[in-house]
């Protein structure tokens, strides 16, 4: 395992993540793992279970701001409060 990448489980492609992003990846063929233990639909406990997977279609449309709109729906009301903050 290399710093910030991973082989994605299914195609075997590279997958960089941002420091400090959320370890639940979903890859451009589709394949969503968890980052820290390459798990399939991350069936482990390496992530808070309110961490959403970012849809297959935002990850073709390169991460088209679709995504954030998409994790901030099942978010606790807090935490919604305090990324339409970040985002300004």
């Amino acid at each position: 395992r290399g710093e910030g990448f991973r082989r994605c489980p299914r195609c075997r492609v590279f997958i960089s993540k941002e420091e400090g992003g959320c370890d639940k990846l979903t890859c451009r063929c589709g394949c969503k793992f968890c980052f820290k233990c390459n798990s399939l639909n991350a069936n482990c406990s390496c992530t808070a279970a309110f961490h959403h997977f970012i849809p297959h279609e935002s990850v073709m449309n390169n991460y088209d701001g679709v995504a954030f709109e998409h994790f901030l729906e099942d978010l606790p009301a807090w935490v919604r409060q305090m990324a339409e903050g970040v985002r300004g």
